[in-house]
């Protein structure tokens, strides 16, 4: 059993995103904010597939962006469903601050 712990303020280590991962996480916001529920964990799986393809991202840098940006840190469990249970204002703030810095 693994225990997560979300972050309150953007961790330092979601300050140093690249470019790319950047564009990835403000597509996601765009899909989340097109939405007026937050999606389920099979709809935001299927999205984070479709956007790793559009924009030829490596899994291991499009997941790890999501994961420093809401864990502090480089891995955590299945994105589309760990996504689809948190509070959607406390998502849409973390993505509009990790894209801020672009």
């Amino acid at each position: 059993k693994f225990v997560f712990k979300l972050n309150d303020t953007l961790p330092e280590e979601a300050k140093h995103l690249s470019d790319i991962q950047k564009q990835v996480l403000n597509q996601l916001l765009e899909y989340i904010e097109s939405n007026v529920a937050m999606p389920d964990g099979e709809a935001l799986h299927h999205k984070l597939h479709e956007i790793k393809e559009t924009a030829q991202i490596p899994p291991a840098e499009l997941f790890s962006a999501i994961y420093l940006l809401l864990l502090g840190k480089p891995f955590g469990p299945k994105a589309g469903w760990f996504l689809s249970v948190l509070d959607r204002e406390y998502l849409l703030r973390r993505l509009r601050e990790a894209g801020s810095s672009m």
